[in-house]
């Protein structure tokens, strides 16, 4: 994870969420267990609550839609570009009944907020 993930990582987990990082430079993840995470690999098969995209790459996106639970929540704040082509139809967003939001020029607490659109993620503990 760069520095967004990490700064991720170590933010949910103060927050009690269990946070799972993807990253193709196993450096990185190691790194990101480091700030919290609880493994440096996804586990295969597991769904989520919550997908945060920190790393300005759209086409994981479409992959974090993938590893949603129904009716969760994507967050965008790395895909900040103009030509961030994220690879999804509203077909593969209603289905998942998920939402997306997207998050820039955020303090802490606007990143609390955005995830707590997630009634799953209100429950964590």
């Amino acid at each position: 994870a760069g520095l967004l993930g990490l700064y991720g990582c170590a933010l949910f987990k103060e927050d009690g969420a269990k946070v799972y990082v993807s990253d193709p430079v196993q450096a990185r993840r190691e790194e990101a267990v480091k700030f919290g995470a609880e493994e440096a690999m996804l586990p295969p098969g597991l769904k989520y609550d919550v997908v945060v995209e920190v790393c300005g790459v759209g086409s994981v996106v479409k992959t974090g839609l993938s590893l949603l639970r129904p009716g969760g929540l994507v967050v965008l704040v790395g895909c900040v570009t103009p030509d961030s082509q994220l690879g999804l139809t509203g077909e593969s967003i209603v289905r998942a009944c998920a939402t997306i939001v997207g998050v820039h020029n955020y303090h802490q607490e606007h990143l609390y907020t955005a995830v707590q659109g997630s009634p799953s993620y209100q429950n964590h503990d």
